[in-house]
């Protein structure tokens, strides 16, 4: 949310450096390689980058398409250059697969544009993401969303918190608006490790509960939605300990922990279920127009369930159940917006947003 997609330029030679390959009588064995890892996978970089010819005639633009661990790597070969793209590998994100004979394995995409200079590159690429991306009306309707987190109420909503701050938004204009984090914390210790159960607290909505705060949002003419951050379960949630171990990552059988949550695994059956309800609760029984899905931990290198070879392919077996699992809640509810944020931008990966109706926020 404050410092997303800084380009910059320099000299591939300032990486790979001229090491008079006619006199060596072989390549140069430097390359520039830029790296994700972990479950949020762009928090560091953009799988992206470009390569424009000294003249400015034609530039190559390029993007991995991996929720879940990338490489790419840019050097020399035969006088030339080469550009390797890379998912999750074994040396950098403990990912490897074993393939019985007969059977088969899927990469992650990588995607290539080519324009005439560095403008025209990106033109093409910006026409593959739109004509990949999963068909929404918000493509077209680009509704303005309000989201009371950020430098307002900071993970704190209560009723009486809320109601000015959403005549207030809809006096400037705004379409959607977002209750984020907070919603559902009814103790006094903090909502960070008790997430997971996602109900309402009746503390911060006294008279008339959450679905008062959902009506005035829709009296002052816009649609309501809250946050939720569906991957994660705290410690101290009841949901940890109602779900199997099984259904959370894990590694050498001990469940894992981090920053006081647990990772659902969404290849389980309970997981997706468990998740299933709450949409289905949140969205069909609060009428709820619009979901922000969050992600605010990171799980480096991934998981090893029991039919897992290497922890890498876990999390990349989860990354992509999650990512099902978000297309069925659309075919269920085709008219819903769901955001895709991580902590701002830490999952503009290029999967994700093939799903998303709308990008980060703020």
């Amino acid at each position: 949310m404050l410092a997303e997609c800084r380009w910059y330029a320099e000299p591939l030679r300032d990486t790979v450096v001229d090491i008079s390959v006619d006199a060596h009588q072989h390549d140069s064995r430097a390359a520039l390689t830029v790296t994700g890892r972990g479950s949020r996978p762009t928090d560091g970089h953009l799988p992206m980058g470009a390569l424009t010819a000294r003249d400015g005639g034609h530039a190559w633009v390029w993007r991995v398409e991996s929720p879940a661990g990338w490489r790419w790597d840019l050097g020399e070969y035969h006088r030339g250059t080469h550009l390797a793209l890379n998912g999750p590998t074994d040396a950098e994100h403990q990912w490897r697969v074993r393939l019985e004979p007969g059977a088969d394995f899927t990469t992650v995409p990588g995607v290539l544009a080519l324009g005439a200079g560095l403008d025209d590159a990106f033109g093409a690429l910006i026409s593959y993401r739109r004509a990949v991306r999963r068909p929404h009306p918000d493509h077209a309707r680009l509704p303005v969303v309000c989201n009371d987190y950020m430098n307002t109420l900071m993970g704190d909503p209560t009723t009486r918190k809320l109601l000015p701050l959403i005549d207030a938004a809809a006096e400037a204009g705004a379409e959607y608006f977002c209750v984020d984090s907070g919603w559902y914390d009814d103790d006094t210790v903090g909502w960070w490790d008790s997430v997971g159960e996602w109900l309402p607290s009746a503390r911060r909505f006294p008279g008339g509960g959450i679905r008062a705060v959902l009506d005035r949002i829709r009296e002052r003419g816009m649609v309501p939605g809250p946050w939720l951050e569906p991957e994660v379960v705290g410690v101290r949630s009841p949901v940890a300990s109602a779900l199997p171990a099984e259904a959370f990552f894990q590694r050498d059988g001990v469940r894992l922990s981090e920053q006081g949550r647990h990772q659902l695994d969404l290849r389980h059956p309970a997981a997706r279920a468990h998740l299933d309800t709450t949409v289905d609760r949140i969205v069909g029984d609060w009428g709820v127009g619009y979901l922000e899905l969050d992600y605010n931990i990171v799980v480096d290198p991934g998981t090893r369930g029991p039919d897992d070879i290497a922890p890498g392919a876990g999390l990349l077996g989860h990354a992509r159940a999650y990512l099902d699992w978000l297309s069925g809640v659309l075919d269920r509810h085709p008219h819903l917006v769901v955001e895709n944020c991580a902590s701002g931008g830490m999952r503009m990966d290029g999967a994700p947003p093939r799903r998303h109706p709308t990008a980060v926020h703020q």
